[in-house]
């Protein structure tokens, strides 16, 4: 992409987890597709969790799975979790802390998920709720089994992204939001005031 100041920027490729904020019309869902259009030429196996259904349409056939309920989204990350598991297994039987140093190396997971605020800890459907705990659990544990994730949220509220969740995003794109309020929730309080690029942030601690 390019910067406001008409400079070259590109999205780290070994960036482990990555958030992009925006409102509508910003540019987030271009973004997102940019970014899966290059990770589709490396070999990986990709997950997309699009509610929406159309926004990742474009990459369906290359996708190992393809989910939009959340009743599909929870089965498809069930299966995701226990390969997870079955990796952190082979690493202390083989005595090793990497994924990449298992004498056979798995192919890494992306899970792209369209829409976070789809899937809340506060949301009335217990599916939802499912792919919360479970999209949050991959964001803590899942670099060190190769399973990265590439997370869209069009309104950023705390109940969507978490202070735990933040934490744990290895990489933050904040495109335009409507509020104060939103950039704090995506980069930490009083990160809008340091007067960097956003996109130049790296994730704040909780």
């Amino acid at each position: 992409g390019m910067t406001e100041r008409h400079e070259d920027w590109r999205v780290p490729i070994n960036a482990p987890h990555v958030l992009i904020a925006g409102a509508s019309g910003s540019g987030k869902s271009t973004t997102g597709r940019s970014i899966l259009a290059r990770i589709c030429q490396l070999d990986v196996v990709l997950i997309l969790l699009d509610p929406k259904r159309v926004e990742y349409a474009l990459f369906r056939r290359r996708a190992a799975e393809f989910a939009v309920e959340p009743s599909e989204v929870v089965e498809c990350l069930l299966r995701v979790d226990a390969e997870m598991n079955k990796r952190y297994a082979e690493m202390e039987r083989a005595s090793v802390t990497s994924w990449q140093h298992l004498e056979k190396v798995p192919l890494p997971i992306l899970i792209a998920v369209e829409e976070l605020a789809e899937f809340t800890p506060m949301a009335r459907d217990t599916d939802a709720k499912a792919v919360s705990l479970l999209l949050n659990r991959f964001a803590r544990l899942g670099r060190g089994a190769g399973i990265f994730m590439l997370a869209s949220v069009q309104y950023p509220e705390a109940q969507t992204v978490s202070s735990q969740l933040r934490a744990n995003m290895g990489y933050i794109i904040c495109h335009r939001v409507r509020t104060k309020i939103e950039s704090d929730v995506v980069f930490g309080p009083g990160a809008a005031s340091l007067g960097i690029d956003a996109a130049a942030l790296p994730a704040s601690p909780a």
